[in-house]
């Protein structure tokens, strides 16, 4: 214990390497180290408090994790002439949010369609419970990845949402997979109904091709004026009014 006044004093700081003690009944070091799953929680608990600590800087651009699915608001990575916006490509975006809507419909067709008695062959059976049981640990890992942003009470920020993201883009390549066999099916000849699978195929690989050149100006940054602004060159990509572009 030392009286100094100054508490930052450069004689004022101890460190202590070892202490012994004949008085203190002797022990293995071992047991006052905590166990794995001490560890783990108290880690977790240190990560969880600091995360709650984090607010926003003055000025700065903040989101809401409802925002996220429908790319709502993106983020601003630079406030000078020189800007870099961090925003999801609207088509593909938008695109990959409508594929869960569409593996609802599908399953809810499906459920209907085995309620009311249709037996499918076994190989149409196994295809059903594979696309079902596959969408179904995706949706579970996108919903881990999501919905706990909801319960915290730290600055939030659009890139929290891309590990929720890749879920939902794999996901949309499952889905339109079996949505394009499914459709492919009603064509009775072999040689047309490839063709026609492929033909949807290519079709998705052209809207996400375009889909990049439309937007190819925001991946490499902005300069000038905003787009609320006269004489500015990128007010196209301003979709929606909540972008700041």
């Amino acid at each position: 214990m030392t009286c100094n006044p100054t508490q930052k004093h450069e004689n004022s700081k101890w460190n202590v390497e070892s202490h012994v003690n004949d008085r203190v009944p002797k022990a293995s070091p071992d047991l006052f180290y905590p166990s794995f799953l001490e560890s783990v929680f108290e880690s977790h608990a240190v990560m969880a408090q600091t995360n709650s600590g984090f607010k926003p800087k003055e000025g700065e651009v903040t989101s809401q994790p409802w925002q996220w699915p429908i790319n709502y608001r993106g983020q601003v990575f630079s406030g000078g002439d020189q800007r870099v916006y961090l925003l999801g490509n609207p088509v593909i975006w938008w695109m990959i949010l409508s594929t869960i809507f569409l593996f609802g419909l599908i399953f809810a067709y499906n459920a209907v369609r085995e309620k009311r008695g249709y037996v499918d062959t076994p190989v149409e059976k196994a295809r059903k419970s594979k696309f079902t049981s596959v969408i179904g640990w995706l949706l579970l890992g996108w919903a881990l990845h999501y919905f706990p942003f909801f319960l915290m009470g730290r600055v939030l920020y659009f890139h929290h949402y891309f590990p929720a993201y890749l879920f939902s883009a794999m996901i949309a390549g499952i889905v339109l997979e079996y949505f394009f066999e499914s459709a492919s099916s009603f064509i009775n000849a072999p040689e047309y109904r490839n063709m026609f699978y492929y033909s949807l195929v290519t079709l998705v690989l052209i809207i996400c091709i375009v889909s990049f050149w439309l937007f190819h100006g925001l991946s490499y940054g902005m300069s000038g004026p905003m787009s609320h602004q006269d004489n500015c060159t990128h007010a196209a990509y301003k979709w929606m009014d909540s972008w700041e572009i």
